[in-house]
Parts: C-alpha cells; structure tokens; sequence
C-alpha cells in the first residue's frame, strides 16, 4: 500500500483513502548458463549467464529498467554435475580434448541452484564446462629445474639429463604432462636452454637454462737470456697450450720483447689455425718465461807513455771498446803529465749520446804518464855475503852507479840482517834509498832505476869435541873416562855443557861417547868434529892391573846429538860422572874440577884393590 500526502488543489478538498492494496507478480525469465571455463587445477569458475529477450516468454523477460546486475540479489551456485565430467569438484577434473587435439568441452555439465531473485522466476538452461589447460609459462605456480645446468666444453653435445617440473609443488610427469626438447647443437662453450613444452593438461612452454663454459687452458712461455746489443731479444719457440680437448690443435707464440737492460716476461698470442675454436677455451693460467738482457762490458783502455822531462805536458790517446751497434759515447783522455813523476791516464765517458749508462759495466785500464828526471840507467846494487856464525848481526852493503850531474845520494842502505843459520838466505834490498837533485827534493821514485839485490846466509861454526880412552883388565865394574874432556870453538860469551858418556865393564872396546847440554850457544849455529877416546877391557886373571888412558882415535860427527848416540850403543852401565860446563876463553876449552875428583876416587878404589 501506498500512502499519499502532499498533493495541493486550488479548485478541490481532497480526501485519501488507504482501503485500496497493489499486487505485483515476479516476471518470468529464462536464463542460459554461458560455457563456464576454467583452468586445470586452479580455483572453480564464477557464475556467469546470458539471456535472449526474443526467446522470453510473454510478459516475461528483463524489465527495461532493470539490469543483469539487479536481478540477483543472491547469486545462485554453479553445480558440475559429476554424472557428466566424472567429478563434481573442479580441482579435479582433467582436460578433455577432441580427437585433433584441441581442448574440448564437457557438454550441458553445469547448472544453478539457489540464489534469490526478488522480482524474477528464473529459469535456466544447462551450460557446458570447459577446463583449459595450465600454461607451463606460469611462474606463479610452475617450477621447471635441472639436475645440471653448467658444463664444461669437452669436444661433446653435453646437456641435462634430467628434469623437474612441478605445478604448485606436485611433481609432473614427463611425456605425460610435457615433453622435452634438447637444442639442435649444444657443443661448443655458450649459454643454451631445453624447452619443455606442455601436453595433456599443460600447455605453452617453459625453458631450462644451463651453460657450457669454456675449457681452461693452461700458458707456457719458455724465457731467454743475452748481453745487451741494442736488438730485441725475443724467444717466440717452446710456448706450449695445455688443456686442448682430445685431438684439438691450437698455435701459441711467444710474443715477449725486451731490449734494453732489465727483466721481462715473454707474453704471448694464440692463434686459432687448427680445429680448436677460441671460444671453446679461455686462459685459466700462466707460467711464463723470463726475458732478461744483462748488462755489456764497455772496456776503457788509455795508453801509458814515457819521456824524459822537457816542461811539457805528457799525453796519451786511449779506445773505447764493446759499444752495441748503434750506440755512441762522447770520450776523451783527460790525463796529463808535466814534472817528472807518474800518474794515471784518466779520461772522460759522456753519456749524451746514443748509448745508455743503465746497458753498460765499464771496465777500465789505465795506463801511466811517466816523467823522468833523466834518461840515463842507475843500477842500485845490494851485496851480502855468507858468513860463519860468529854469534854477530851481518847486514849487506849497497852501492849506487854514476849519477848524472845534479843529483846525490844521500841514503843507500839496506835494513836486512841475519845472525844465525836459522835464518836462512835473507834477501837483501836497498829499501832505504834516497837521491835528491840541486833543489833538495827527493826524486828517487823519477829515475830510471835497476835494482841488484843480493842475499846475505849464515853457516855452522866449527866446534871441536875430544874424550880420553883407557884400558884395564876386567874387574867386573864400569870403565869410564871422564877427565881430559874438551870442548873447542864456542863463540866466545856462548855457554855448552860437555858430558863424557863412555863406559866399558866387559872385556872389549868402545868408544868414550859424550853429550853436548847447549846453554846460551844455538846447536845449528855449530858444526860438530869429534876426536873420542876408546874404553877397553881386558879379559885376564890379574886384576889388579892399572888403567892406563889409550890414545884416542880422530873422528868426526855432524854434532853432539850423534856422539850421545854412539854412546847408546856401548854395552854397560852409562857413566854419570861430572858434568863439565865449558866456557869458551880465547877458543880454549876448561875441564871443571869434577873430572880431578873423579880420578881421585877411582885410584883410591884401586889402592883398596
């Protein structure tokens, strides 16, 4: 009902009546459900309808002032009826496809129930269903990976051997939701990628991609070595390339320069003139050789020269040898020479050319400027001599040849000495030499000097040693004499003790040894000659024979050593009687009282007898 206020009439009183009531009937209208689609596995389609206005029934149809969108005010639900697709839920259902392929559709598989439609009786016609495929493009819910997806160029087709492909999370199966197709050529080093393309309930593609890298290569340069020449030194041989796969051949030079003096490495370039290709191979590393030019011996010699002083400077030219090909230095001689003397040829090296100080090592030989006072010849002649010992330094004299005028000696000596023969040949020199001219200035080292040395040598002195003998007839006790010993020739002030050693107990002969105690005299300043007496006991039954001194028999030894060892030999009991200390007095020797003494006791032991 309707209730109206408001209306105003001039002419009229209006009354209303609320008795009257309006009754307006739901519309008919037929609805078709459109070909609801949706994807495989994804969420159900939404409810979507068309509708003819010519095939409504009378009376029926959209009110004109009514839309598709304020029909409903409840959508109804969209019903699959599993009786037709196999299942009612969407999720579950698989493409179906016509015998050529292409995705077809589940006929009549749909309809609506419930929903509210306040103005409309709603009627609807069975819609068909179809599931399109999933696009294996969607990366919101498809995952296609490889077991392997880098390799390294090995001459061979390489790519993955096996694949995943998940939707959502669930696994796919190959050749049964897609298939794979490995690219045409997949040898050589680059980027690459397998193509997986959907079946079934998949469509589009998805790609897998993997790489095959370059093979590592390893460099090596051999290295050279020369003296610097002013070329390059190179060494482009005995490069090598290791890491070629199988068979594949490949240049390498060595490209390294180096001129001047200094170290470098020998680089290098690869040329691609066999089967390998550059692309297959990068250079992972190196070992490269070493180029190094050493330093050229530049030898400066400059000239020695010699003349006799005339006021004027002395020179002399000089060479410059082992300069490179190529390469100039600016030299000169610098030396000079006035005054009588000496001094060194010097020069000067100037690196203002062409030539690098950095490429060479000078060596240098310089010859002497020479300035002579005179050019006359002055022999300086050392004499020594040989000597016999005397216990007295001997030195040598020395003597200088006719001197030109205005010059005078003023030292000539010569500071060698030998005194004993263990000194041996002394060389003599005249090493205190000293000539001066008008001026007073020494001008030795300026003259044309010859040196004449000499030797000065000490020999042994004679010294004379003489024992006594004797004689008796066997008593069974030691027959020794030491009185009458002599020792002859000391240099007088010298010191030697002479011992007579001789003894003979049994009957026989022997000679009366002796031993020589040195004091301040030196044994090898002394030549020794004997004269010993013999000790002979007689085999007899009268014992009481006298000993009577034997003439002794002259002999000579080299010294006192070898008459104690002619002692050593003699049978018995060494005698220990006194020792005679001789000084030599005017080159006469003194027995010492000990030897009295002794000759005193053994004529009282014969008394006793």
């Amino acid at each position: 009902t309707d209730k109206h206020t408001g209306f105003f009439s001039r002419d009229y009183d209006v009354s209303y009546s609320n008795s009257s009531a309006i009754a307006v009937g739901k519309r008919a209208l037929n609805v078709t459900l459109g070909n609801i689609k949706g994807t495989y596995g994804a969420a159900a389609p939404t409810f979507t309808w068309t509708y003819d206005q010519g095939a409504q029934p009378k009376g029926g149809g959209l009110a004109s002032f009514d839309t598709e969108l304020t029909v409903f005010q409840e959508d109804p639900a969209l019903v699959i009826d599993a009786s037709v697709t196999g299942s009612s839920d969407f999720r579950s259902l698989s493409v179906k496809r016509n015998a050529d392929g292409s995705v077809a559709s589940y006929q009549s598989a749909v309809y609506a129930t419930g929903g509210s439609a306040a103005n409309y009786e709603v009627t609807f016609t069975r819609g068909n269903l179809t599931v399109e495929p999933e696009s294996l493009a969607d990366a919101a819910r498809i995952l296609a990976s490889a077991d392997v997806i880098a390799f390294t160029y090995n001459g061979s087709a390489q790519a993955p051997a096996a694949f995943s492909v998940t939707d959502g999370g669930s696994e796919l199966t190959e050749n049964t939701d897609y298939t794979v197709y490995l690219p045409d050529s997949s040898t050589d080093a680059g980027d690459y990628a397998v193509t997986l393309t959907g079946m079934g309930n998949y469509t589009g593609t998805a790609t897998v991609a993997y790489t095959i890298a370059p093979a590592p290569l390893s460099v090596i340069t051999s290295g050279a070595s020369k003296v610097y020449d002013g070329t390059a030194l190179t060494k482009a041989d005995g490069a090598t390339l290791q890491g070629l796969v199988g068979d594949e051949t490949a240049t390498v030079i060595g490209t390294g320069s180096q001129v001047d003096v200094g170290s470098s490495s020998n680089g290098y370039r690869i040329v691609w003139d066999g089967t390998a290709k550059e692309g297959n191979y990068t250079v992972a590393s190196e070992s490269l050789g070493t180029l190094t030019v050493s330093r050229r011996t530049l030898t400066i010699e400059t000239s020695s020269a010699t003349k006799v002083y005339d006021g004027k400077p002395l020179t002399a030219p000089g060479t410059v040898r082992g300069l490179a090909d190529g390469d100039t230095v600016t030299f000169a001689t610098t030396g000079s020479q006035t005054d009588p003397g000496s001094s060194k040829n010097s020069y000067t090296l100037d690196w203002d050319a062409t030539a690098k100080f950095t490429s060479y090592d000078v060596w240098e030989n310089l010859g002497t400027l020479t300035v002579t006072q005179t050019a006359d010849q002055i022999v300086v002649t050392t004499t020594g001599g040989t000597f016999e010992y005397d216990g007295r330094p001997h030195g040598a004299s020395v003597t200088v040849s006719q001197l030109p005028a205005g010059l005078t000696v003023v030292e000539a000596e010569s500071s060698a000495v030998a005194t004993h023969v263990s000194d041996g040949e002394v060389k003599a020199t005249a090493d205190k030499l000293k000539i001066v001219n008008e001026l007073g200035e020494d001008v030795t080292d300026k003259l044309n000097i010859t040196y004449v040395d000499g030797t000065i040598s000490i020999v042994p002195r004679q010294l004379f040693v003489s024992t006594k003998g004797g004689t008796k007839l066997y008593d069974g006790t030691p027959l020794a004499a030491i009185k009458g010993a002599k020792l002859e020739g000391l240099v007088e002030g010298e010191t030697a003790t002479l011992i007579a050693t001789g003894s003979q107990t049994d009957a026989g002969s022997s000679p009366n040894t002796y031993q020589i105690q040195w004091g301040t005299a030196h044994a090898d300043d002394y030549q020794v000659s004997e004269s010993l007496g013999t000790l002979t006991v007689t085999a007899s039954g009268n014992s009481g024979s006298a000993v009577k001194d034997s003439q002794p028999t002259s002999t000579v030894a080299s010294n006192g050593s070898s008459a104690a060892r002619s002692a050593a030999q003699a049978g018995g009991t060494p005698n220990t009687g006194d020792n005679t200390a001789v000084t030599a007095i005017a080159g006469v020797a003194v027995a010492g009282a000990a030897l009295i003494a002794l000759a005193l006791l053994l004529r009282l032991k014969k008394s006793k007898r």
